[in-house]
């Protein structure tokens, strides 16, 4: 009776392991190159790009100056490129 429990055990693990692998590897496959980015990345990237290229902190050139991101040291270490 222990065998067959620890048997079905390692059957759920090796199922669930293999799930978790596929998921993974389809996520990956799926998004290793978003067309628009990433959520907060998206913007961080986009707020460093403008401060760079000299149009300060704006999501749009020519756009309001806001704010549009957390940290402001992270955004200004990125503009160092």
């Amino acid at each position: 009776m222990k065998e067959d429990k620890k048997n079905t055990s390692f059957i759920v693990y090796l199922f669930s392991l293999t799930i978790s692998s596929a998921s993974a590897l389809l996520y990956y496959l799926m998004y290793r190159r978003p067309l628009l980015g990433i959520d907060d990345a998206n913007i961080y990237f986009t707020y460093v790009r403008n401060f760079a290229d000299g149009f300060g902190f704006v999501y749009h050139p020519g756009g309001e100056n806001v704010k549009g991101f957390i940290s402001t040291l992270y955004t200004l270490i990125g503009c160092f490129r």
